[in-house]
């Protein structure tokens, strides 16, 4: 093959590289093709692309071709200023050796000498804004002299390979904002689908976009009914223009609205319950209201329990002839049941027993007490 049919084919050759790199998702699967292509021109051996970690003192060899499977995507070594790739990366400019028994100015030290590479030549790759990856090094077993054909050659790929690599970068960080984002939302699935008190998500015009399965219990309804209703719905009427008042309070102002209302059950039970209402600005710019919604039943009849409890208690208390008195749990604190006042402080089981108790009776009581 002539030289004008050898450069036709390597211009063919790296038109379907451009384009092959362009369509791919895949850095290894770019670099490792780059390696292969670049030993077949150039009738070598050996290739890799080193990325750069830590800095720039230490490469990881990221792809590579004609390589044993240790080493690709695994090895990692430490480069000072005076070896070739330092110094690559550092002028931004291709350097090569014919035979590294015979450079006296670069150190060689470890990786690739230790793996039998006579002469190698490195060019960096950069990303946009000339932000340094790494190199694109091909390695021979034997001094070899790389000619300016050579080098343009290696120049060529770097140059198609550094933007690859920038925008495969991006895509990557992309996606780790949306895996991210996707397990924020799992998690606030299941805290949201599973929290103990009512949730919605109410848009700006009142109707409800998203419903827990606590809210579907307060108000005896499903999901795909309450979804798209309107909170007014399922309000008690009388109730009705208090929380439209809530919801444009909170949206207006910013700030989270506390609201008393009764809800109405498709049954006609009217459920007690208390709403905090809090706007959100949503990613689209869309405002929305964040509703944690308790349910006061139980509370109120615990309450009307309780009052009634402690007012037939109060009766017997003042009604009988006798004295009744509450105790603290260490026995030192006296207490008068009817009104809850101090009756006595007395500091010690012995005094109030020594005050209140007759003299033949007190063994008995702090046995009692023990």
């Amino acid at each position: 093959m002539d030289n004008r049919e050898r450069l036709v084919e390597r211009q063919k050759v790296l038109a379907d590289f451009g384009e092959f790199a362009l369509a791919s998702d895949d850095l290894d699967e770019v670099l490792t093709q780059a390696c292969r292509l670049v030993t077949k021109e150039l009738g070598i051996q050996r290739a890799v692309v080193l990325e750069i970690q830590d800095g720039e003192t230490e490469l990881l060899v990221r792809a590579g071709f004609g390589w044993k499977p240790e080493i690709v995507g695994r090895l990692r070594f430490t480069v000072d200023a005076t070896s070739l790739e330092s110094v690559a990366i550092q002028t931004g400019r291709p350097v090569a050796t014919r035979d590294i028994r015979d450079d006296n100015c670069s150190s060689f030290a470890g990786f690739p000498a230790d793996e039998g590479v006579r002469a190698l030549a490195s060019v960096p790759i950069f990303m946009s804004g000339r932000c340094a990856y790494g190199i694109l090094q091909v390695d021979v077993n034997e001094p070899r002299d790389f000619t300016a054909e050579d080098i343009d050659l290696l120049r060529t790929y770097a140059t198609i390979i550094g933007p690859v690599v920038d925008r495969l970068h991006k895509i990557q960080r992309l996606r780790d904002v949306e895996e991210r984002e996707r397990r924020r939302d799992v998690r606030f699935r299941a805290i949201f689908d599973t929290a103990p008190v009512g949730l919605s998500v109410i848009s700006a015009e009142g109707h409800f976009l998203r419903v827990n399965r606590e809210l579907c219990n307060i108000l005896g309804r499903t999901p795909d009914e309450l979804v798209g209703m309107s909170v007014a719905a399922v309000t008690h009427e009388p109730d009705v223009l208090a929380s439209v008042s809530a919801l444009r309070h909170s949206l207006a102002t910013g700030e989270a609205t506390s609201l008393d209302k009764h809800y109405r059950r498709p049954d006609g039970e009217l459920i007690p319950a208390n709403s905090i209402l809090t706007p959100l600005l949503a990613s689209d710019g869309l405002s929305m209201i964040i509703a944690v919604t308790v349910d006061l039943s139980a509370r109120r009849r615990a309450e009307s329990a309780l009052r009634k409890s402690e007012e037939r208690f109060r009766a017997l208390v003042t009604a009988g002839t006798y004295f009744i008195y509450r105790m603290s749990p260490d026995w030192q604190l006296m207490y008068q049941l009817d009104n809850d006042t101090f009756s006595d402080d007395a500091g010690s089981v012995e005094s109030w027993i020594g005050r209140y108790i007759l003299e033949e009776d007190r063994p008995r009581v702090v046995a009692g007490i023990e």
